[in-house]
C-alpha cells in the first residue's frame, strides 16, 4: 500500500500541532530564557544553607520549584517546535 505524505502547507490547520498554546512568539520564548537567567542566582543564595532550618528548606523548594517549571517549559516548547515540521 502506498501512502501519500502531505506537505505542511497542505496540512489543514485544524490538523497542525500548535505551539503558541504554550509561548504565543519565539519573542516570548526567549524572553522566559532571560527569565530563567535571571531566576538562576536566587538560588545560589541557598547554597550550604539547605540544613540551616525547615523554613529554608520550603524555601528553596519553592524558589527552585519556579525556576524548574520555566525551564521544562522552555525546553518543551523548543522540542515541539522542531518537531511541528521535520519533513
Amino acid at each position: 500500500m502506498t501512502q501519500i505524505v502531505l506537505s505542511r502547507s497542505e496540512v489543514a490547520e485544524q490538523y497542525m500541532f500548535d505551539v503558541s498554546n504554550i509561548f504565543p512568539s519565539l519573542e516570548a520564548w526567549k524572553n522566559a530564557i532571560s527569565g530563567v537567567s535571571e531566576q538562576l542566582p536566587e538560588l545560589a543564595r541557598f547554597e550550604g544553607h539547605l540544613g540551616d532550618s525547615p523554613a529554608i528548606l520550603a524555601d528553596w523548594f519553592a524558589a527552585s520549584e519556579s525556576v524548574l517549571s520555566s525551564a521544562n517549559k522552555i525546553y518543551i516548547y523548543a522540542q515541539l517546535l522542531h518537531d511541528v515540521d521535520t519533513a
